[in-house]
């Protein structure tokens, strides 16, 4: 898939070189004469990489606004005179007036425990004596999130479902931020499922893991089977109930963004608009992030939460 398709992904990012050429201007007048320096950063539904070449997922702030343009809103952080937010309007999920405090809430990534992946982890390691220490880990930027398997991978005999896992945790999704597991946990995966068969049942019991989503795109289960006369993956899924009715004010953050990620990958998978159960065939190792969005992925994740406090 080239950028341009990705990029539909999102069908109204900031424009940040026209935004930069007139920031001064718009700045001028909310800081003090005597300021000689001002600092801003973009709060866009993906955050731009940093100096390392990775991606941080962004942190909660607070600050008032300041302006409010056709594309974007200007805020001042909380505590500062001359630090800036500029925020993408196409995502907030709650606009806000000139002069509202408010509390900015970006996308993040998270784990199926609902944790940030860049939340502080203690850990407990021994030393050789025996003596045990605790160490606070602590990753930003491209970590991925492990499946709530319902057995360790070390147990697990078949290599090629081991494989599976392994490409569902680590392969990026299509907008290159989440990982497919990340996909996952924003669909509501839960109670994973694995079918482990012995080599010599590969055939006739393909590996495969399977788990239920629910959003406003499916309710039911979903599995992922090897085949191994193709050498590719089988999608299966089974809708349990009619897909929940999209929101009023959720349309246009959500109901837009999946019709043009549609529209752009020319899918031709079918609707859900049954129960009746779906098949994809033929699914490459290479196309699981586009599939799986093409099937379970509502948009929902795509918002910037606003409160006004």
């Amino acid at each position: 898939m080239s950028d341009k398709d990705t990029h539909n992904l999102y069908p109204t990012p900031l424009d940040k070189t026209t935004i930069k050429q007139t920031l001064s201007e718009l700045i001028r007048p909310l800081v003090p004469k005597n300021c000689r320096r001002y600092h801003y950063r973009f709060c866009d539904l993906i955050p731009e990489p940093n100096l390392f070449g990775f991606r941080c997922d962004p942190q909660p702030l607070q600050g008032k606004v300041t302006l409010i343009t056709d594309t974007f809103i200007l805020v001042q952080e909380k505590g500062t005179k001359n630090h800036f937010i500029i925020g993408n309007k196409a995502y907030i999920d709650n606009l806000p007036e000139v002069g509202h405090n408010i509390e900015v809430t970006p996308y993040a990534r998270k784990h199926f425990n609902g944790k940030r992946i860049d939340e502080p982890e203690q850990i407990t390691r021994t030393f050789d004596d025996g003596t045990q220490y605790i160490a606070t880990k602590m990753m930003l930027g491209g970590e991925t999130t492990e499946l709530p398997l319902p057995i360790p991978k070390e147990h697990i005999q078949c290599p090629e479902l081991l494989e599976l896992i392994e490409q569902l945790e680590q392969l990026p999704a299509l907008d290159g931020f989440r990982q497919i597991s990340h996909l996952l946990v924003d669909a509501g995966a839960k109670e994973f499922t694995l079918n482990d068969p012995k080599a010599s049942d590969i055939i006739n019991s393909p590996p495969s893991i399977s788990f239920t989503v629910a959003n406003t795109k499916l309710t039911g289960k979903v599995t992922i089977a090897y085949d191994r006369g193709a050498d590719t993956y089988i999608i299966q899924a089974t809708p349990s109930i009619q897909p929940k009715p999209i929101r009023t004010q959720d349309i246009a953050k959500i109901e837009v963004a999946v019709e043009e990620v549609n529209e752009s990958l020319k899918t031709n998978v079918p609707t859900l608009s049954t129960a009746e159960p779906i098949e994809i065939t033929d699914v490459y190792f290479d196309d699981l992030g586009l599939r799986l969005t093409e099937l379970i992925d509502d948009g929902s994740w795509q918002l910037i939460k606003i409160k006004v406090l």
